[in-house]
């Protein structure tokens, strides 16, 4: 049977690895209480069976003649005193397509983003901050880095990107302050600057925005089901480990790496499932900016908010890496463990320029920091657009280094999310985060 026959699904877990709380193992039948999404755009290479029985060795261990030992395999028993393994692993599933909720219409399977598998992904490792008001219109600008808003301000919240549409272009920015009162309309700011002052009747979105935690604790964990012909894989209590976004043809795609705390197969009901995609538009490098800060972010917060001019760049590649170290936590009541715990998180940009820029030219000797906005289109309207913003980037390489391989000399670009201070308020766990990925509402 043909291997592209198949299908993977995601569901939220409400209890770290499914665990049913009296026998210490996932809930019987495999499954059970989860409500799975079927993911579109998913690499058919990707989906496979996975996980790895974790064995004690005796190999050390004394015998009476030259022979081989089996190894001891970790387990626990179940409720009829069978011995069940501890099979854990560790896989990446590739979506060749990123793509936002849209504007759905009523009979489409994707309301929200708890029914989007990429985004239920993204909530087992990363802070997210929803808008419950997300569109807006500009009710006069005030100058390139500040406007007055028609909703109140409770909500806007500081650090959330902002998208936009501006000569037929997706244009970001991120909130770094609004008005005290949160209760009445008023001054909202942003950075890095727009193509343009805002204006009336000008549309402004906030974005869905994650980030690292402030506190880098875990969000809810996912359980991740493989499906093919005659065999199905269920992995519980996973946690995204790491984000690698490319573009290819100029469409963006992840590959998402996700650690597993229990891994059991469940061959005898394998069902393969039509993939089901959201009403949005896949993102592409294209009808977008990519940017950098014009002048140097201070990092020491004397004077927020801070405002950002902008350097938009010509490009031929773009790219970013995220990637969380995660810990399991506390195993003897369950074979799955309490959970994790994420120790560090760490993002990184890497642009490939087609015309070099002397802006950064002493960047890398003067350890200066500049924002980095890479953005991709379409984007802007409901439900549309994704981008990636840090803050504070610190150049990694030389810039002064060229590429000479090909036809064209090409300069290469690689930032580290470095230190931020540059929101004021309100408060929430995404202010001043070294970085923030968005995707339309």
């Amino acid at each position: 049977m043909s291997t592209r026959r198949s299908s993977v699904a995601f569901a939220s877990e409400t209890v770290f690895a499914n665990t049913d709380p009296a026998t210490g193992l996932p809930v019987i039948p495999h499954g059970g209480g989860l409500d799975f999404k079927i993911a579109g755009g998913v690499a058919y290479t990707d989906v496979s069976t996975v996980g790895e029985v974790q064995m004690n060795s005796r190999d050390t261990q004394v015998r009476d003649r030259a022979e081989a030992l089996p190894d001891e395999p970790v387990s626990m028993l179940d409720a009829s005193g069978d011995r069940v393994d501890l099979s854990t692993g560790q896989f990446t599933i590739t979506f060749e397509e990123v793509t936002p909720i849209g504007a759905p219409a009523p009979a489409d399977p994707v309301q929200t983003y708890a029914d989007l598998p990429i985004a239920l992904a993204l909530d087992s490792a990363l802070f997210v901050e929803p808008s419950a008001i997300p569109a807006d219109v500009v009710a006069a600008g005030i100058d390139a880095n500040s406007f007055t808003s028609t909703v109140l301000l409770g909500a806007y919240n500081a650090g959330v990107l902002l998208s936009m549409v501006i000569n037929g272009r997706a244009e970001y920015t991120a909130i770094t302050r609004t008005d005290p009162n949160l209760l009445a309309a008023g001054r909202v700011d942003y950075s890095p600057e727009v193509s343009r002052t805002l204006a009336n009747p000008d549309d402004v979105r906030q974005m869905r925005t994650y980030g690292p935690a402030q506190s880098l604790a875990a969000g809810k964990t996912v359980a991740i089901r493989f499906d093919g012909v005659g065999w199905r894989t269920y992995c519980y209590g996973c946690i995204l480990t790491g984000i690698s976004a490319t573009v290819n043809n100029h469409r963006l795609q992840f590959a998402l790496t996700f650690q597993a705390a229990l891994v059991m197969d469940d061959h005898a009901n394998s069902d393969v499932a039509d993939p089901i995609y959201p009403s949005g538009s896949p993102a592409h490098l294209l009808g977008c900016y990519v940017e950098i800060s014009d002048d140097a972010v201070p990092s020491d917060g004397s004077s927020t908010p801070y405002a950002q001019g902008r350097e938009t760049l010509d490009v031929d590649e773009a790219g970013f890496d995220i990637t969380m170290d995660v810990t399991r936590r506390g195993q003897t009541q369950t074979l799955a463990g309490a959970g994790w715990e994420i120790t560090n998180v760490q993002c990184t940009a890497s642009i490939t320029l087609s015309e070099p820029t002397p802006t950064v030219e002493f960047d890398y000797r003067d350890e200066v920091r500049r924002s980095v906005l890479i953005g991709f289109g379409p984007g802007g309207t409901e439900g549309e657009g994704i981008a990636l913003y840090i803050p504070a980037g610190v150049l990694t390489a030389d810039p002064n280094l060229r590429e000479t391989g090909g036809e064209r000399v090409r300069q290469q670009l690689q930032y580290n999310a470095g230190r931020w201070r540059g929101d004021d308020s309100p408060a929430n766990s995404l202010l001043n985060s070294s970085f923030r990925l968005g995707m339309g509402m």
